[in-house]
């Protein structure tokens, strides 16, 4: 015979299948407990690793405790109330051995952070500019974007810092570049400012190679980045041939008018070309830089 007890205000009945549960109930009766809900069918009970069909199984609900404000401590061996912050249910992940949380509480990043202990995370590169995190670039070799891995994030020791136009520069060898063009010319002209890195000192090439008449006359000047007006540092003599003149500016190196100049190639830099009629002359300038 099956009894049923319910409670009042709650929707859940004990059923026993075995024999009633009153007052006289003895102990050592065997007693078949099954919880069903308010219409009487039992509550939903699942096999461990079983499919769950979407819309025909149900669930039991569980419930937590809203415990923002000093939660209470549960002890060893302790029932605990699970915790929620408005619906939201708190999991906190631990270690192995169960003292130190996985994730540290959040902080802001900064620089001269102490070396901290952290769990170990993959992650997206992210280069820090002072302002804000950026992703890092690969970048190929001879890339100098801000956000570049080879470019501005490369070894230090690769980089130099002006403190005049704050920014970080490669380090760079002995290097050669064009400063004018060959080209037919009948005018003075000057080249633009000319940025010399971390070079010592350097060879101009003055190459004339077609000439009928006249001449011109090269002026390797220096910039002053405050006032802007330039210092000469080497001329050459009147050129009026077809022939390839060098000017060596170093440090060091036996000085000879028109020639030569021992001193230092200032961080900027250009080459003035003056002429002495109007005849087209041919010519290219160009640098190689010395360490």
């Amino acid at each position: 015979m099956a009894s049923r007890l319910t409670k009042p205000g709650l929707d859940n009945h004990i059923v026993s299948t075995d024999a009633t549960l009153d007052a006289g109930s003895q102990l050592g009766v065997r007693q078949e407990v099954v919880v069903t809900s308010s219409s009487g069918a039992a509550l939903p009970l699942k096999v461990d690793d079983a499919a769950f069909a979407v819309g025909t199984d149900t669930v039991t609900p569980i419930g937590a405790m809203l415990d923002n404000t000093s939660p209470d401590e549960v002890n060893e061996r302790d029932v605990g109330v699970l915790r929620m912050t408005q619906r939201g249910l708190h999991v906190l992940p631990y270690n192995a051995a169960g003292t130190l949380p996985l994730f540290p509480d959040p902080a802001a990043m900064a620089n001269t952070v102490a070396n901290p202990t952290l769990t170990k995370v993959g992650a997206y590169g992210m280069g820090f500019n002072g302002t804000t995190w950026d992703r890092i670039i690969a970048g190929t070799v001879g890339d100098t974007t801000a956000s570049s891995l080879i470019g501005q994030y490369t070894v230090g020791r690769n980089m130099l810092y002006d403190a005049g136009a704050a920014t970080w520069n490669m380090q760079r060898a002995n290097s050669s570049l064009v400063v004018l063009a060959s080209a037919a010319r009948t005018a003075l002209i000057n080249s633009s400012d000319i940025v010399n890195y971390n070079w010592r000192g350097a060879v101009i090439y003055i190459n004339i190679t077609a000439f009928t008449a006249g001449s011109i006359t090269v002026t390797i000047k220096g910039k002053d980045e405050v006032g802007g007006g330039y210092s000469t540092i080497l001329a050459s003599a009147a050129l009026a041939a077809v022939a390839l003149t060098p000017l060596t500016i170093y440090p060091g190196v036996t000085v000879a008018a028109n020639s030569s100049a021992s001193t230092v190639l200032p961080r900027l830099w250009r080459a003035e070309v003056a002429v002495g009629s109007a005849d087209s002359i041919t010519y290219s300038i160009s640098v190689s830089y010395v360490l």
